[in-house]
């Protein structure tokens, strides 16, 4: 037994040491592994957007870098991205190791799930069927989790993949980094500490928002630039302008249980505050543009306006995927009215080429992030917008009138203290995006 620990360890040195010669010469030749890290897949545009946009940026700066792309939903994830990056790779090693930590705790034994996560992902031999995975993670130069809401206390089970970064990073010497992460609501107790100490491990700990921010006081690689949307806003905007006067609506109710509106919550209360705000704004159906964010789930409140919508255009997520959101450069006079935290940045900045964007020396190529400000003239350019797969028209499906029964769908099952929401006003002139619910994205 202590020949088979002596060989366990001297395997564990030489696999470190013939990573860092493989992560320099991987340098040297252009040829490194980049590991991104995303939520992307479900999807939900907010998600899909960030991912897109990083895979974009990487595209322009390392083409030819070898870019593994670890996401919840590997799949759909493979066909959204086809065309972003050209050697782009999906996998989904951290989010099984974590799910699997989540659905079979006898698995870790005596281990917490993020230690366990952390030993999986570090380690060759813990989770066998996933070697391949793993090696590729242990030979990465850098590792990047990108922006988005889903590292916080309402889905703790992937905390642990934070856990899992740091512990590679630490182990192999590859920097790590987030990017516009949003810890909102923050873990309670022992989770945030031990969030806290992973994101010790990163060269960079960006953040969307200054609780998150204040939240990481004592780690040393902690920023707070913004939300990951700013580093490419121009891959969300198609080139058609929005017609004058349109608003464009796009409401996630899957987090609503905690919104409450004159003795409403949930998605009840939702639609309640949206019609509210609609009939401030004096707009009718027929400028209404409803936007699918999340398939399926964003017509629950459009479906409970009901007639308020009549006339109303809807535009699907594959539509919004494919073609952009409706808002061209130039446009004037329409405007997004959104619950999600990245959505409205897009259209509003396209509408206003004035509006400050975000500009980032990427967290990706091995260099730290650093933020500024573009002034009136300067734009975020991308590669040209992939079409249709072939045999997909492109046609599109704007046309498409609303015509809605009110009907109820049971919402999710998590009780919380629902929050009154304020009475709605006139939209300001930057934009007229509406807080409501939480997002994930």
């Amino acid at each position: 037994m202590a020949g088979l620990a002596r060989t366990s360890r001297l395997d564990r040195l030489a696999r470190r040491g013939l990573g860092g010669v493989e992560r320099l010469l991987g340098t040297l030749g252009g040829g490194r592994i980049i590991y991104l890290i995303g939520v992307a897949g479900h999807p939900n545009y907010g998600d899909e957007l960030v991912l897109r946009i990083w895979l974009r940026h990487l595209a322009r700066v390392r083409p030819t870098d070898t870019v593994i792309v670890d996401v919840a939903h590997v799949g759909e994830a493979a066909l959204l991205f086809a065309h972003d990056h050209p050697r782009a790779v999906f996998v989904d090693t951290l989010w099984r190791l974590a799910r699997a930590a989540d659905e079979h705790p006898e698995l870790c034994g005596d281990l917490s799930p993020s230690d366990w996560v952390a030993s999986a992902a570090s380690e060759l031999g813990v989770a066998p069927g996933l070697a391949e995975g793993v090696d590729h993670l242990l030979r990465a130069s850098s590792i990047h989790i990108v922006g988005g809401g889903y590292i916080n206390g309402i889905w703790p089970q992937w905390l642990p993949v934070v856990s899992a970064v740091g512990a590679v990073a630490r182990r192999t010497g590859a920097r790590a980094y987030a990017s516009g992460l949003g810890l909102l609501p923050l873990p309670d107790g022992a989770a945030l500490a031990r969030l806290r100490s992973d994101a010790a491990a990163f060269t960079v700990f960006d953040v969307r928002d200054r609780a998150s921010f204040d939240a990481l006081a004592s780690v040393p690689g902690r920023s707070f630039t913004g939300d990951d949307v700013w580093l490419g806003l121009d891959v969300a905007a198609s080139d058609v302008p929005a017609r004058p006067g349109d608003v464009a609506l796009c409401v996630q109710e899957d987090l609503s249980e905690g919104f409450a509106w004159r003795g409403l919550s949930g998605a009840e209360g939702l639609a309640a505050y949206v019609e509210a705000v609609l009939d401030a704004w004096r707009v009718p159906g027929e400028n209404i543009v409803v936007v699918e964010g999340i398939p399926g789930h964003d017509y629950t409140v459009p479906k409970l306006l009901g007639a308020r919508l009549d006339g109303a255009r809807i535009i699907p997520f594959l539509d919004v995927w494919r073609e952009g959101l409706p808002a061209g450069r130039g446009s004037r006079g329409s405007a997004p009215a959104s619950t999600r935290t990245s959505w409205p940045r897009p259209p509003v900045t396209a509408a206003s080429p004035s509006w400050p964007s975000r500009t980032t020396t990427g967290s990706s190529t091995g260099r730290s992030p650093r933020p500024g400000r573009a002034g009136p003239s300067s734009t975020v350019t991308h590669p040209s917008r992939p079409g249709p797969p072939p045999g997909v028209s492109r046609r599109r499906t704007v046309g498409r009138t609303w015509r809605a029964r009110r009907r109820w769908r049971p919402g999710s099952t998590r009780r919380t203290e629902p929050a009154e929401a304020t009475e709605p006003t006139e939209p300001g002139a930057a934009t007229r995006a509406c807080s409501g619910t939480g997002s994930a994205a």
